[in-house]
């Protein structure tokens, strides 16, 4: 692991492209016949091959079927994608040799490669520029504290949300990343930084807006199947869309809910969130408070605070009428310091004082409160810095 340089300057802001839907990389019927043509043969297409990561069980139980082997094999190549973390079939001593040149024929391991990475001066804080197969970029991160290892995970490359204090929707929304492009991007962290013990979707993108993918990776990485976690270390962030809320109640694994409010009063939070008309904050907050009760999780209320916009003593008590009127089920809120991003220089970060009076206004009116340490500012990969770019970092 080295120590990365200084990023180059991101991109000019660009719009965003079409709605893509989820989980829809391209596969050619050949991506999963053993023996197809290798890319380049004669005959072969173009389109990429297939990551074994984004294979379901059912696609394994097909594939191996057509290849004459027994369907325990995909729990032994699943073993070594999600617990070994293996970057090569040829290192799967345990397969049959012919099942190790169809695998490396037909499919790639993962669908995510490392493209370049940076690494705070303590060591503690890593952000992985990864690259898919399409070559659209994404991020992720790996914050060490103490005894905790967590992996900030992306759900698409961009965001469409539109959040004025957030990078990765600069240039808009490219494509959902599929469940396969979730699930690598776990193992890679794991690979290149050590094991982890918590998971939080708050990198690039609306994991709500992303639910199919989302709903096939969650039980493989909370899963013995899979990669193992406990569904009480996985955290979802969302910025608050209400049905995507109550699907993801419906999947029954209780992963904690993080929703990210910025603002306790519909026509601020219009301002902040240009997307969130469609919910008032007491639907969103509703919604949430239904999720406790069906999951048995706190839910965590995200609010970034920008100096002179959500900052005030008044911002504090709407937001603490809010919850204890809308949200009856447990719940803190985060305080989040805003993290400044080059481009948005309107936005400043509230001077500690600040900070401190909006905290102690929500604990007089008994709202447990919490303040995120800032981690990763200076390799840009703090809360709303993260945003996709067209180079590697040098």
């Amino acid at each position: 692991m080295t120590s990365a340089a200084q990023e180059a300057p991101p991109a000019a802001r660009a719009g965003a492209a079409s709605a893509p839907t989820a989980d829809t990389a391209a596969v050619s019927p050949s991506a999963l016949t053993p023996g197809a043509a290798p890319p380049g043969a004669p005959g072969a297409l173009k389109t990429p091959r297939r990551a074994a990561t984004g294979l379901s069980a059912a696609e394994w139980a097909a594939y191996l079927a057509a290849a004459g082997v027994p369907a325990y094999r995909a729990g032994q190549i699943r073993r070594r994608l999600f617990r070994r973390h293996t970057a090569s079939f040829a290192a799967m001593s345990e397969l049959p040799a012919a099942l190790r040149e169809r695998l490396a024929r037909d499919l790639t391991p993962y669908g995510l490669s490392e493209r370049s990475r940076s690494v705070s001066r303590d060591r503690l804080t890593g952000k992985l520029l990864l690259q898919a197969a399409d070559g659209q970029l994404v991020e992720t991160v790996s914050i060490a504290e103490g005894a905790r290892h967590t992996a900030c995970v992306s759900s698409q490359v961009g965001c469409a949300m539109g959040c004025i204090f957030c990078a990765s929707g600069l240039q808009g929304l490219a494509r959902n990343l599929t469940a396969g492009e979730l699930l690598d991007q776990v193992a890679i962290v794991q690979r290149e930084f050590g094991p982890l013990t918590n998971l939080v979707f708050m990198g690039m993108g609306e994991p709500l807006a992303n639910l199919p993918a989302l709903r096939r990776a969650l039980p493989l990485l909370c899963s013995d199947a899979g990669f193992g976690f406990g569904a009480r270390r996985v955290t979802v962030s969302t910025v608050g869309l209400v049905s995507g809320i109550e699907r993801l109640a419906g999947l029954g694994l209780p992963v904690g809910l993080a929703v990210s409010l910025h603002a306790a009063d519909d026509r601020l939070r219009r301002r902040l969130v240009p997307t969130a008309g469609r919910w008032p904050v007491a639907a969103i907050a509703a919604a949430a408070a239904a999720y406790a009760r069906s999951s048995g999780r706190n839910v965590t209320f995200e609010y970034v605070l920008l100096d002179g916009v959500n900052d005030s003593d008044a911002d504090a008590r709407r937001l603490a009428c809010l919850l204890r009127e809308r949200c009856r089920a447990p719940a803190k809120v985060n305080v989040i310091p805003y993290n400044p991003v080059p481009g948005l220089d309107e936005l400043r970060r509230p001077p500690s004082r600040r900070v401190h009076g909006f905290v102690r206004t929500l604990r007089r009116a008994a709202i447990p409160v919490t303040v995120r340490k800032e981690k990763g500012q200076e390799v840009a990969a703090a809360c709303g810095q993260l945003r996709r770019h067209a180079h590697a970092c040098r």
